[in-house]
């Protein structure tokens, strides 16, 4: 068996002596030494989008510096589980916006819409990952609107 470490130690040995010495013990698993499931972030991880800023901030009519300032305070609540209103009544009040239930709605399906898009590279990891045989998980701690768009979207299974 072969295992993998991105980063950080296995106590005070160093990742790569680690794997080495985990990979001369040749251990079998449950799994016969296979990988049945690799799971991969969303956000900053498959989908980085380009206009994150500045697509909501032309949408709005606003510098796209100071959307992205007021972006994200607030942001991990949301996607912790906070409601758009939670969200977006107080950066919309902050950029000078009258926050109604249906600019909050819009936004919210716009920024969705924007993280949905899965980089091409990225696509074609997950294609070649199940080739293999192994299942794909796609995790995220995305709002609920992202959730609904991820299950809208071409790459859903």
């Amino acid at each position: 068996m072969y295992a993998s470490v991105t980063y950080g130690s296995v106590g005070r040995e160093s990742v790569a002596v680690w794997r080495t010495r985990v990979s001369r013990r040749r251990r079998v698993d449950k799994t016969g030494g296979m990988i049945r499931c690799v799971a991969f972030d969303f956000g900053e991880v498959l989908s980085s989008p380009d206009d994150l800023y500045t697509a909501p901030a032309a949408r709005l009519g606003v510098d796209s510096a100071a959307y992205e300032a007021s972006y994200w305070e607030g942001r991990r609540a949301y996607d912790n589980g906070g409601s758009d209103a939670s969200y977006w009544t107080p950066l919309l009040t902050r950029l000078g916006k009258r926050p109604s239930p249906e600019l909050i709605t819009e936004m919210a399906h716009l920024d969705a819409s924007l993280w949905a898009r899965m980089r091409p590279a990225a696509r074609e990891i997950l294609a070649d990952v199940r080739l293999g045989g192994t299942k794909v998980a796609i995790l995220s701690n995305a709002p609920f609107v992202l959730d609904m768009t991820f299950a809208q979207s071409d790459y859903a299974e």
